[in-house]
């Protein structure tokens, strides 16, 4: 019962303050993730942990935190099933320059990445880790981009059925894509015990990957065609997607791979219908961004001491971390897209959003710390990163664009008109 009691107080305690932080984030011309994010840090030992030391070891034990972080986490396998329901197709005509975007905006950051991992690795990487392991994982960690918060700045401004927009969007899912691939690699690597065991897992998560978008994805087709013939999703067809979001967690996890990647890959063999998007986005979505994404930025936060950061052996690596997360992927993208024609205004538009990191920065830091890649004070650095990167995307858009920042409220996936407010 006092489990019960304390988890009750830690939900409403997350609940309320992600929703207080996000107003304020909203209220700041900022998108509520913003605030959400803030919110999580906030509960943990950067401040609410330091200030109320007693209080906070009680409501947020050891055992209340193993509930928070089952929570969470079915929550993020949701949200990464909703992610890859958001990938566009990849058009043959723009895949060109979309292609193009995309690797200006992963291998400056990677190279980028890697190269400070030489410097870190020493003082911020786990003893096990070995040198090639963590420079792909920084890399990975700088060239991720937040495809949810692309579509929701891109449909406030009005600009989701612009060329500009599609070609941004598309370059962010290849983006992401070739970035969850070299996270699931660097998976591989640390969790093999020898070459076979590495070799037997890479082969069933490639085995995995093909089974779901030549065997399921065809099924799941012809359930989208029902779905939109019927024009609901019945209770039956919902429980259907569950289970398959459950079975892809479970399979991946037992193949050494991180849950949420099966949930992607699935999310990747989702039926594109218009129905069935707008069926998932009521039934599924509004949940999770309300009440599970904020348990994840929690479970993020109370992991997260930014004080760890004040101090000189400790804010000089931050500072260049920084300083070399943007340059690479703002850098790289707005002169590729200057390149290519578009404005200086445009260009660095683009570049502004393909910057932002959000909750799949949260996703890839996580990932670091339960496979043992990162030391605390490396998470606490990359989440003040993402945090940052993030917050950053909508003032060089409107400042670039010469617009008034606006909240509204975001799309996902586009092309389908959404009731909800929050974007993450």
């Amino acid at each position: 019962m006092h489990l019960l009691l304390n988890v009750m107080v830690a939900l409403i305690l997350i609940l309320t303050s992600a929703r207080i932080m996000g107003r304020v984030a909203l209220l700041l011309r900022f998108p509520s993730v913003i605030g959400e994010m803030v919110a999580g840090i906030l509960l943990g030992p950067t401040c609410f942990m330091y200030f109320f030391p007693e209080i906070s070891k009680t409501v947020f034990n050891a055992d209340v935190g193993n509930v928070i972080y089952i929570l969470s986490n079915f929550g993020l396998c949701l949200y990464m099933l909703l992610v890859g329901m958001e990938m566009k197709g990849i058009d043959r005509k723009s895949f060109r320059q979309a292609g193009m975007l995309a690797s200006s905006g992963i291998i400056p950051p990677f190279l980028l990445g890697g190269g400070i991992s030489l410097f870190l690795y020493a003082s911020l990487a786990q003893q096990q880790i070995t040198q090639l392991e963590f420079f792909l994982y920084m890399g990975v960690a700088l060239s991720i981009t937040s495809i949810p918060m692309l579509a929701r700045i891109l449909e406030e401004q009005g600009l989701l059925q612009s060329r500009f927009a599609s070609l941004t969007l598309l370059a962010g899912s290849i983006d992401d894509v070739v970035s969850w691939c070299i996270l699931a690699v660097v998976i591989v690597m640390v969790q093999a015990k020898n070459m076979f065991s590495g070799v037997s897992t890479l082969l069933y998560t490639v085995l995995f990957v093909l089974i779901v978008l030549f065997v399921v994805k065809p099924l799941m087709e012809r359930f989208g065609a029902k779905v939109q013939k019927a024009g609901f999703l019945s209770h039956g067809g919902l429980a259907l997607v569950l289970l398959l979001t459950l079975g892809a967690s479970f399979v991946t996890e037992l193949i050494g791979i991180y849950a949420v990647f099966g949930c992607f890959i699935l999310g990747l063999a989702m039926p594109r219908s218009e129905v069935f998007l707008s069926e998932m986005n009521i039934k599924i979505r509004d949940i999770t961004v309300v009440f599970f994404l904020p348990l994840y930025f929690a479970y993020s936060g109370m992991k997260t001491n930014l004080l760890d950061l004040f101090s000189a052996d400790m804010l000089v690596p931050f500072l260049i971390l920084l300083f070399c997360s943007i340059v690479g992927k703002y850098g790289g993208c707005t002169l590729y897209m200057r390149k290519i024609g578009f404005s200086w205004r445009e260009a660095s538009a683009v570049g502004g959003l393909m910057n932002a990191r959000g909750l799949m920065e949260l996703v890839v830091i996580n990932i670091g710390m339960t496979y043992g890649i990162i030391t605390p004070k490396l998470y606490a650095m990359l989440v003040l990163m993402a945090l940052v990167t993030t917050a950053l995307a909508m003032p060089i858009y409107s400042f670039s664009m010469g617009t008034k920042p606006r909240a509204a409220a975001p799309v996902f996936p586009p092309k389908v008109q959404y009731r909800t407010e929050d974007g993450a």
